[in-house]
């Protein structure tokens, strides 16, 4: 993608310039029909922990669950919602829930080029307010981040079309969390804590939050199925038909 025009390591016959790839494309395009196993996509570990390992996504599998906790852990509503996941498109997060979650379920979502501080570090806050963002899903160490650079910032901002807060990545610390519900949520948006591996390529709610008051309980109840059938029982609308 051209940016900048600086010049850009290229291989003829395998490189394409974005530009040149788009204005040719139909404005329609018909999906195919693939087998469940049939390979999607192939993603590496991050080898924090060993030798990368290369993992494989199979189309069937993958779809389902990115498509079906997308919709469960996030109680996205379609028609009214504006999501933003603020993951790399490039990390299994931004896979799962920036392209393959809110496309299989028609949301209208924010995708953004560059970094929290360009042009200020309003940026993020401006986008919220600008686009009526319903759903903010990010990490921790942005948290964190918000949090050194002071209060100011977000209550500068009409953040009230906020309905629902996420984070994902590491694990979230009590002063973050509170910071996140007390600032960025005004002491009253529910937030849902997520955790993945690469292996999975979706999102389980790690420990239970209340949304009455900012405390945290050390329940880890993302080790079995139950997680399942407690957001859908406490979601506000019924699953659509594909997920009965």
């Amino acid at each position: 993608m051209r940016r900048t025009g600086i010049d850009v390591p290229w291989t003829e016959g395998r490189d394409l310039w974005w530009h040149d790839a788009v204005d040719s494309a139909p404005a329609k395009h018909t999906p195919g029909a693939f087998d469940a196993e049939h390979p999607l996509f192939l993603l590496y570990t991050s080898g924090t922990t060993g030798k990368p390992k290369g993992i494989l996504h199979t189309s069937g599998g993958f779809l389902t669950q990115a498509s079906y906790t997308h919709y469960v852990v996030f109680d996205i509503k379609p028609e009214t919602d504006v999501f933003w996941c603020t993951a790399d498109i490039g990390w299994v997060t931004g896979h799962t829930y920036t392209v393959y979650g809110p496309l299989s379920n028609g949301a209208t979502q924010v995708l953004c080029e560059g970094t929290p501080d360009t042009p200020s570090r309003h940026r993020h806050f401006e986008i919220i307010e600008k686009y009526g963002v319903t759903i903010y899903y990010t990490a921790p160490t942005l948290i964190r981040t918000f949090m050194k650079w002071g209060r100011e910032i977000p209550d500068a901002h009409d953040l009230s079309s906020l309905r629902l807060l996420g984070t994902v990545g590491e694990p979230i610390n009590p002063g973050a969390w509170r910071w996140y519900r007390e600032v960025i949520g005004t002491g009253k948006t529910p937030i849902v804590d997520t955790r993945s591996r690469c292996s999975d390529g979706y999102r389980r709610p790690t420990a239970r939050r209340c949304h009455r008051r900012a405390s945290i309980t050390g329940a880890n109840w993302s080790r079995n199925a139950s997680w399942v059938r407690t957001i859908v029982a406490s979601s506000r609308s019924s699953l659509p038909p594909k997920y009965l």
